[in-house]
């Protein structure tokens, strides 16, 4: 099992940004039209702003595979990272 900790100041750093922040419901549902708890990169299909920055660890990457609830935390889809490319461009 890997355990990752979020840690805002180095992050800031290496993308590069002032301010990084979690969204609010509001965001969440005016933006990716889901509810807090259920956000996955699935989501980014309703973003027609593409105005949502996303960053994966290297590790994250460096697996085959990743596994994501598909807007939904009843079920769980397990995808080659490489073909999940088009939700990221």
């Amino acid at each position: 099992m890997i355990l990752s900790v979020l840690i805002w100041t180095p992050l800031k750093e290496i993308v590069g940004e002032k301010q990084i922040k979690m969204a609010s419901s509001a965001t969440l549902d005016e933006k990716m039209k889901l509810p807090p708890g259920i956000v996955s990169p699935f989501g980014l299909l309703a973003n027609v702003d593409r105005d949502i920055k996303v960053y994966f660890d290297k590790e994250i990457m460096g697996e085959e595979r990743m596994s994501f609830h598909p807007n939904t935390n009843e079920k769980t889809i397990f995808h080659i990272h490489k073909r999940l490319a088009f939700l990221f461009r």
